[in-house]
């Protein structure tokens, strides 16, 4: 994918030095529709038609800035050639990053500041219980967590700080049971710091908590026998003094 500086400068070279310095704005604004179609297809991982989908969005944005400022309809063509390239380079690296994604050995997902789910790879929606993409789609993010206003504090955090790491709730899988799951996250902004989307990583670890208490149940219980065992102890070495005092000939003298 091309670097940031490459297309800002691929669209002032576009728009010629002329233009670009009586036409600051519309500068600003090309800059903004090409920088926001390389972030968005960056995290494109799969179809297509999703590419094609911003394609189009942006194209519209194009012809509508240009219209705006009267622009001539072959600068409107060198953008579009500028856009397509972009288009070309997004959807021949998008299977081997969808391919990466997927074969992560823990869960990983992308989500929208809404709450909506973007990308969910194999490992997430196995532990999830859910069989595919779509169908994971059609609840939001606030619907897997137990507790909704955890993911309410997550997401202040990661507004706040960026990352979130090692956070611990508890999920809702498909069936009902909960899965206690382990997060780190970040969320991806903009130019202008407003969120876009959130990614992080979520490893099941309700195994760890089950055998932490197994161990805690372990050690309580050996306590308790230990317990058991030195007051069994102490009432045997006074069973033994209080026989020792009745009657004193039975018992060898102490050396």
């Amino acid at each position: 994918m091309m670097r940031q500086s490459e297309i800002f400068q691929r669209v002032d070279n576009i728009l010629g030095e002329t233009e670009t310095e009586k036409y600051s704005p519309l500068k600003d604004a090309l800059r903004r529709v090409f920088e926001d179609m390389r972030v968005f297809m960056e995290y494109q991982l799969d179809t297509h038609s999703r590419v094609d989908g911003l394609k189009r969005d942006a194209t519209t944005s194009i012809h509508t800035i240009l219209r705006l400022y009267g622009i001539s309809s072959s600068v409107n063509d060198e953008l579009l050639c500028l856009l397509n390239e972009m288009a070309n380079e997004a959807t021949q690296e998008a299977p081997e990053a969808k391919r990466f994604f997927d074969s992560l050995p823990v869960g990983a997902y992308r989500t929208d500041p809404d709450g909506n789910i973007i990308e969910m790879n194999h490992a997430l929606l196995d532990m999830l219980g859910y069989s595919s993409l779509e169908e994971m789609q059609r609840v939001k993010a606030e619907d897997i967590y137990a507790d909704p206003a955890k993911r309410d504090a997550i997401t202040r955090k990661l507004l706040a700080k960026g990352t979130v790491n090692n956070a611990r709730w508890t999920a809702k899988h498909k069936d009902g049971h909960e899965v206690t799951v382990r997060e780190d996250a970040f969320v991806v902004k903009d130019e202008d710091g407003n969120p876009m989307f959130y990614e992080g990583t979520l490893m099941d670890v309700s195994w760890q908590i089950n055998l932490d208490n197994a161990v805690a149940g372990y050690v309580a219980t050996v306590n308790h026998e230990n317990e058991r065992l030195v007051q069994e102890n102490v009432d045997l070495r006074e069973e033994i003094e209080r026989l020792k005092s009745t009657a004193p000939h039975s018992f060898p003298a102490e050396v």
